[in-house]
């Protein structure tokens, strides 16, 4: 099956939790859709400004960080019952959360949003920090306004970024802990049927924190002591099979420090895992792997306005159709 299958698309919403009580909240639905067709647009958008000097010099101010877009087109030979799934996600029949999806692109190098790849994107007038937990025994408490500083990442061999991120939770006030802690700024990341997410996180302080989307209790995983030698090898590797959907995946620190450089989420088919379940046959795949990459993944989208373009071809087979569908991320502007 490889890193991915070109006929098929893994597609879904996240769990959705409601904030009135006549609306329920919902589990999500993850499921494998047909692939939309070749040439399919990903762009990712920014603010920025230019202008030209009276001596014939120019200036560009623009933002480090960005949104993505996407435009997909399925083939003409599409059934109605594939138009009807895609419609039923369009109107929330599928869930109220975040439409979240993996391109190709994705999968080998970092499934996870830019700002949750690289933390230090978020120093200056970028935006808000990723948040952090604070762990005391099995309890959670979301940090309030800590105070936050860059600092200059360790040599390794990693490739990661130049610019990591200090958190102090010593002045910061805590939000009382709430018995669902993914609710609370996590980031969701899909994980397709019949792969394994390898995790990778770079920092000498504090710790990252998954969870799954059936909301069990957070699993806290401390950085590793030789994180910039090793980046954790067996410890970092986190194979979770995609029968709930997907992940959440957070930042947490037992003391008041934490310190990340970066994050990194590779999606690897159950066929090449099986075989290296070992701990030199994942060490290797670590190794092979290991390179940290830019977040080539989206926070969560919704349906651009116009919602989906369907035009119908032929009569064939109960029908045949053509449709087309916009997504734009917000998932990181709603936090």
């Amino acid at each position: 099956m490889g890193y991915y299958t070109p006929k098929k698309f893994w597609f879904g919403t996240a769990p959705f939790v409601s904030p009135t009580p006549n609306i329920p909240s919902d589990p999500g639905k993850m499921q494998w859709i047909d692939a939309p067709i070749q040439g399919a647009d990903m762009s990712t958008s920014d603010w920025g400004s230019t202008n030209v000097f009276l001596n014939g010099g120019a200036h560009v101010s623009q933002s480090r960080g960005s949104y993505k877009s996407y435009s997909f087109e399925w083939r003409e030979s599409s059934s109605p019952q594939t138009v009807s799934m895609i419609q039923g996600y369009r109107n929330g029949s599928y869930g109220r959360g975040l439409i979240h999806f993996l391109t190709p692109d994705a999968y080998e190098s970092n499934a996870l949003p830019e700002r949750w790849a690289h933390p230090g994107l978020s120093l200056g007038v970028e935006g808000r920090h990723l948040p952090v937990f604070k762990k005391s025994g099995s309890a959670y408490q979301l940090a309030q306004d800590p105070s936050v500083t860059g600092t200059v990442t360790p040599q390794n061999d990693w490739n990661l970024p130049l610019t990591s991120l200090q958190y102090d939770l010593s002045s910061a006030m805590l939000r009382p802990d709430t018995a669902v802690v993914r609710n609370s700024g996590m980031v969701f990341v899909p994980i397709p049927a019949g792969f394994y997410a390898l995790i990778n996180a770079w920092g000498s302080e504090g710790g990252i924190i998954l969870s799954t989307t059936t909301g069990d209790a957070p699993i806290f995983r401390p950085f590793s002591a030789n994180a910039y030698e090793d980046a954790g090898f067996s410890d970092s590797l986190t194979p979770l099979t995609s029968v709930t959907g997907g992940l959440f995946l957070g930042l947490a620190t037992e003391t008041d420090a934490l310190s990340i450089s970066a994050l990194s989420v590779k999606l690897i088919s159950r066929e090449e895992v099986l075989p290296n379940f070992n701990i030199e046959g994942l060490r290797k795949l670590v190794t092979r792997r290991g390179l940290w990459n830019s977040g080539m993944g989206n926070s969560g989208t919704r349906f651009a306005p116009g919602g989906i373009t369907m035009n119908y071809n032929s009569p064939v087979g109960g029908g045949r159709m053509g449709f087309a569908a916009s997504f734009t991320e917000v998932g990181d502007s709603l936090r």
